[in-house]
């Protein structure tokens, strides 16, 4: 369902349904030049153009638009800007998606519309008439613009844990989300810089015995990769030097399945392993196989409440969506139990 919002509620709503679409009305400011964007998967380019627009909630925010909206919307925002530059340009977004990209930003999509100087239609005209008359006699120009995505770009607080979705510590720990709220429809047209984040009460259900589990790291307490020299030394190349000894750290993927039924892979790391495992790295790494396969299949079905963070990154000339989690806890089930209850009640 289409859901018509100000630049204000944006992170709000993004945090609440990453995957949902918003109609959006606003003055366009200013049309960024028009960039080249390579497809990884086919070679192919994508030209975009970013368009900041602001409203009356006196913030702004940049969307970016892609393909055919290119060669003819931008085209005419632009030249109607430098016509004229003293009246308000007005614009409705439609079915535009709201990202993390610098905090809060928009990006539009196959069926995104861009709707110029709207108040000419029916269904919009007090909404848009109301924009021209704030921008144009009310002052609306000379206001100074605060970006929507202002403080929330940050992957982590000051504390330590995870922020950039705009929730306070409190709402974030109550935050539930399904898997299918970290899935990317066209990777290729998204930013490496882009992160969602979500709290997804799961299961895990497999993890593959066969793969390397854990990562030999400087004992100094930097977590950093080491290389055995064969020689009782290890060479660590971040940090430039040797060391006599080394320490094994989980780092693994593991298949999860959430409440509602979603399942994804996620990327786990040294705290979910001796969660799951009930050993070090160190103790697992002095297993013999037979009894590591066991001490594996003893992780299957621990369920938890896991803190993620979706992430794109460039793999063999494709982009691939990463979902690594950032910490882990059990339920507590008389909690979730009572925020299912006022998830009912609110009828979500």
């Amino acid at each position: 369902a289409m859901v018509g919002v100000n630049i204000s509620d944006l992170a709000v709503k993004m945090a609440k349904n990453p995957r949902m679409l918003v109609d959006v009305f606003g003055v366009v400011t200013e049309v960024g030049a028009v960039r080249s964007v390579k497809r990884k998967s086919d070679g192919s380019e994508l030209q975009t153009r970013e368009v900041t627009i602001v409203d009356d909630t006196g913030k702004s925010v940049n969307c970016a638009l892609w393909g055919e909206l290119v060669d003819k919307e931008c085209a005419e925002m632009e030249a109607e800007l430098a016509a004229k530059p003293d009246s308000a340009l007005l614009v409705a977004l439609r079915h535009v998606r709201p990202t993390s990209w610098n905090g809060v930003s928009l990006s539009s999509l196959s069926k995104s519309k861009v709707v110029l100087n709207p108040d000419v239609l029916v269904a919009d005209c007090a909404r848009a008439s109301g924009l021209r008359r704030w921008y144009e006699q009310d002052g609306g120009k000379q206001t100074a613009f605060v970006a929507a995505g202002e403080g929330l770009s940050g992957a982590l607080t000051a504390g330590g844990s995870p922020g950039g979705d705009g929730l306070t510590p409190e709402q974030r720990a109550n935050d539930r989300k399904s898997f299918d709220a970290l899935k990317v429809d066209n990777p290729e047209d998204r930013s490496l810089a882009e992160k969602e984040y979500a709290n997804v009460r799961a299961t895990v259900v497999y993890i593959k015995p066969d793969q390397n589990l854990m990562y030999l790291a400087a004992p100094d307490g930097s977590n950093k990769k080491v290389v055995d020299n064969g020689d009782g030394s290890f060479w660590c190349e971040g940090l430039g030097k040797s060391f006599t000894s080394a320490t094994n750290r989980f780092i693994f993927s593991a298949k999860a399945v959430d409440s509602f039924g979603s399942e994804t892979w996620l990327n786990m790391f040294n705290a979910e392993g001796e969660a799951l495992f009930g050993k070090t790295a160190d103790e697992m790494a002095a297993m013999e196989k037979e009894d590591r396969e066991r001490c594996i299949k003893g992780a299957f079905w621990q369920s938890g409440v896991f803190r993620l963070c979706r992430q794109l990154r460039e793999w063999q000339g494709e982009r691939k969506v990463r979902v690594n989690t950032l910490s882990m806890s059990k339920i507590d089930y008389a909690a979730e139990s009572r925020l299912l209850l006022a998830a009912i009640k609110s009828g979500c």
